[in-house]
Parts: structure tokens; sequence; C-alpha cells
């Protein structure tokens, strides 16, 4: 009995973050975090086969190699070896936090792509023309998606600036 009791209140520790206000805000951050990471990629990199560099990039070239496998599918082939290796080099040293984006990320991304694709075909290839029904086809405006691009990141940096906060507060507007 107890082992019983112990596991009660370790079991009970545990779970006491899980009260308070600010550990709902700061998951849901990741949370939101982690779609907006996906939409990103679904709607603006991966049907332009823009190549940004580092896991993903790497997954949208794979996917452009062996289009039927999805770019998120390919982001788990690569973030689960790199998450092994970095809980056996750093240990308990890495979140729980960056534990869970690593592995939500790319299941928003493969049902987001699947959600926003008509057909398999198109969602093989990627087709900007047949995202969400061709309802999202910007290939004929990229300069303007480039300008409205800039433009969001350079005010990003003038409120980080002019503010002197971290930039997870500047984003979330806290």
């Amino acid at each position: 009995m107890m082992d019983m009791e112990k596991l009660s209140y370790k079991l009970k520790q545990y779970c006491k973050p899980a009260t308070h206000i600010d550990w709902w805000v700061s998951w849901g951050g990741v949370l939101m975090g982690c779609t907006i990471l996906a939409a990103g990629f679904v709607f603006f990199i991966n049907p332009y086969n823009i190549v940004p560099g580092g896991v993903y990039g790497a997954s949208i070239v794979l996917h452009n190699l062996f289009p039927s496998i999805q770019v998120g599918t390919f982001g788990y082939m690569f973030d689960v070896p790199l998450l092994i290796l970095s809980v056996i080099l750093l240990g308990a040293k890495l979140g729980s936090r960056t534990l869970v984006a690593a592995l939500i990320t790319p299941l928003l991304m493969n049902v987001m792509s699947r959600w926003a694709y008509p057909t398999q075909e198109a969602l093989q290839q990627l087709d900007p023309t047949k995202l969400l029904g061709g309802a999202m086809d910007m290939t004929s405006h990229l300069m303007l998606t480039c300008i409205i691009g800039a433009a969001i990141i350079a005010s990003v940096v003038v409120l980080l600036y002019a503010t002197r906060q971290p930039l997870g507060e500047v984003i979330l507007l806290r």
C-alpha cells in the first residue's frame, strides 16, 4: 500500500502545474505556434517549392524526389532521430515543449495538407493551383506576397526594438 501512496503523491506533484492558468497559456502558445508554422508551410512554402533549409527544407526536397510521401512524414523521419540524439546528448535539459512541438508540427502539416488539397494527385504534386480548390493560387502574385511578408517581419523587428521585450512576448502581445 505504501507504493500506491508514493505513486499517488508523485502523480499529484506532477499534475500540480496544470492547475495554474500560466501552464495552460504556455501550452496553448506552443500549440498555436505549431499550427501557425504548419499552416505557413502547407499554404506558402511547400506549394511553391521554397526550400528554407533545416529539417523541413530537406523534407521538401525529398518530397519532390518521392512525391508519395508527405513533407510532414519526412519531417518525422528527421525529427525523431534528432530528438533521440538530443535526449542522449542533453538528457533532462531537453524540454517537454520541444518534444511536443517537434512531434505535433509534422502531424499538423500532414493533416492540413490532406485537408487543403482536393485529390491525392494534387497532394503529391503540391500543386498551388489546386490548393483550397484553387482559391489560394498565388503564383501570379508572388512579388506581392514577398512584400507583405517583408512588411510583417519589419513590423515585428520594429516592435522588438521599440519595446525591448523578448520575441515571444511581442508576438503574443503580452
